[in-house]
């Protein structure tokens, strides 16, 4: 079983977004995961690549670390895995293609 970690370890990685939140407030809100396991990692879930590029340039991640993929269900993925200022960002968002859309 793995140790989990007491809250303020979290801290380097809650007051880097808080930062964030106040330096681009005009950012989407993603839903955010913090881990108990890596305090350092966040996850951000977003809804379109728009979103995800618009992240990507507000924490100045080279173009060549996004990645896109298609799922098991069928649906795009398009995300970044970066480390910034030592905290790890993995974001992603996934959303149907045109063609799904006009199928449904």
């Amino acid at each position: 079983m793995t140790e989990q970690i007491d809250f303020g370890s979290l801290a380097p990685a809650l007051a880097f977004v808080a930062r964030l939140a106040e330096l681009h407030p005009g950012l989407t809100a993603p839903s955010l995961t913090f881990s108990g396991i890596f305090p350092n990692r966040v996850s951000l879930c977003m809804d379109s690549a728009p979103e995800i590029e618009a992240w990507r340039e507000a924490l100045h991640i080279p173009t060549e670390n996004v990645n896109f993929s298609v799922g098991a269900d069928g649906q795009m993925r398009v995300g970044f895995d970066a480390e910034v200022s030592g905290i790890e960002f993995h974001a992603f968002a996934r959303f149907a293609t045109k063609q799904e859309e006009a199928a449904a």
